[in-house]
């Protein structure tokens, strides 16, 4: 019996080998292409996918502050030129101390006549504190 059961188990590691069980993984039949795992290809490629887009967003955020700098530096570099272009002569500054003296002036005369309004109040007020007193 032990005989025949050795036979009846290398007659059936025989049928096995013989029916495609040894065979390579993702082989149906030798006469077949092998089928490809397409999940991981798609994995690798929206991984690749990704890189890529992240790489063009920090290209485009770098160049845009680039511009925007190089914006900035003309505009300044445009007040400057004006600024130089349109100096201020003697006779401008001339004409603006003009100005400042007839403010001054004015700001004293409206002093005067505050200080005039001043005093004018303060006697009404004693006026009116003493007559309080008499009654």
């Amino acid at each position: 019996m032990t005989g025949g059961m050795r036979l009846t188990s290398s007659s059936a590691f025989l049928r096995k080998v013989h029916n495609g069980c040894h065979r390579r993984p993702g082989w149906q039949h030798m006469n077949q292409a092998p089928t490809t795992d397409y999940s991981a290809m798609q994995f690798w490629f929206n991984i690749g996918q990704y890189a890529i887009t992240v790489i063009i967003g920090v290209y485009v955020w770098i160049s845009n502050r680039a511009n925007a700098r190089s914006k900035d530096v003309e505009k300044l570099a445009c007040r400057v030129v004006r600024l130089e272009s349109s100096s201020i002569s003697h006779a401008d500054l001339g004409k603006v101390y003009e100005r400042i003296n007839f403010v001054s002036e004015q700001m004293c005369k409206v002093s005067g006549t505050v200080t005039g309004i001043k005093g004018s109040v303060d006697m009404i007020q004693e006026c009116l504190l003493n007559k309080g007193d008499t009654k």
